[in-house]
């Protein structure tokens, strides 16, 4: 709260943004649900962009260090390859042969009978870094999943810098990232990676589409909106942020004769960004008769059950302190 206090006591007039330098225009408007008033400025000097890229290029280097120091067996380049572990082996396989699977499907996990157990956002990514770098399946992974780790810090930062102009905040916020344990999930060649930056993007882009109308912003958001439904389950959770954003700016603006537009605005934006989920859903009944095939194999194979109200559980918030 003090954050946001200090960037809103910075606000000044409008007309005083300064719009010569193009790459302080990224960061010189942020994700906040702010008042129109204060939307503009919240930097008296924002941060050029070529300093946040930096940033999270030492960010990401840094989790790659630690994560190399972690799991060090002797040779750089061995380590680096034996990253690739666990899940990241079957994005590789998808990648490299893409889906298959058999009937009935396995009672237990095998890359080799059927991999439709996970969304193809990631394994795109790692086949797209195959054929420009040509490296195998598995190091494609760890680079896509590592490249997209990079994405993420820049949106964070892009965020953290507008949010929070105290050096200390911004210096804890960060560690706090990198001490996660997630953050090594981040450089395994896990989806984690793409999914946060694309999160990240989907909102960050939303917001500036729904305050400026700019087309070039809402196909932005779109294909960040895409790329996350495409690349975990869980960003279809996610897609409805544009709908709840303009009813909360409504509410604190009051600018309620606008409000039916940047609605259905929402409402197109929250429909563009299910795409990605309703494309991998569309292959499944094409290529194997089964929409569904995805939560078959998750429910056979590794006997993970729907359950729509899980959010609402404590169990969810405190099984891994058990």
């Amino acid at each position: 709260m003090q954050c946001l206090n200090s960037v809103r006591s910075n606000v000044t007039d409008q007309l005083n943004l300064p719009t010569g330098n193009s790459t302080a225009q990224l960061i010189s408007k942020d994700i906040l649900p702010l008042s129109a008033s204060e939307y503009s400025i919240h930097q008296t000097h924002p941060t050029p962009l070529y300093n946040i890229l930096l940033a999270a290029l030492v960010m990401t280097a840094i989790q790659i260090a630690l994560f190399l120091l972690y799991t060090w067996n002797g040779s750089l380049t061995q380590t680096y390859l034996d990253i690739c572990r666990f899940d990241c082996h079957w994005y590789a396989n998808i990648a490299l042969r893409g889906y298959h699977n058999i009937s009935p499907i396995p009672t237990a996990p095998d890359l080799w009978q059927t991999n439709v157990a996970f969304f193809p956002g990631l394994p795109l990514l790692g086949r797209l870094v195959m054929l420009l770098t040509h490296t195998d399946a598995q190091t494609a992974i760890v680079i896509a999943s590592q490249c997209a780790t990079f994405v993420f810090w820049v949106y964070f930062l892009v965020l953290l810098w507008t949010w929070c102009p105290t050096s200390i905040i911004r210096i804890a916020a960060c560690i706090g990232v990198i001490v996660h344990p997630i953050s090594f999930m981040m450089m395994q060649g896990y989806s984690e990676s793409l999914f946060m930056a694309s999160l990240l993007g989907y909102m960050y882009w939303s917001n500036r589409a729904m305050r400026s109308g700019s087309p070039g912003q809402w196909a932005l958001a779109a294909v960040h909106g895409i790329i996350m439904t495409l690349t975990r389950i869980l960003g279809v959770s996610v897609i409805l942020y544009p709908m709840f954003l303009i009813i909360f700016l409504a509410l604190q603006e009051n600018y309620w004769k606008r409000f039916f537009q940047k609605f259905c605005s929402a409402v197109a934006l929250s429909i563009a960004a299910l795409c990605g989920a309703l494309a991998f859903f569309l292959y499944c009944f094409v290529a194997f008769g089964e929409w569904n095939l995805y939560m078959q194999v998750q429910s056979a194979s590794w006997g993970n059950k729907i359950d729509y109200l899980n959010i609402f559980r404590l169990t969810s918030y405190t099984s891994f302190t058990k």
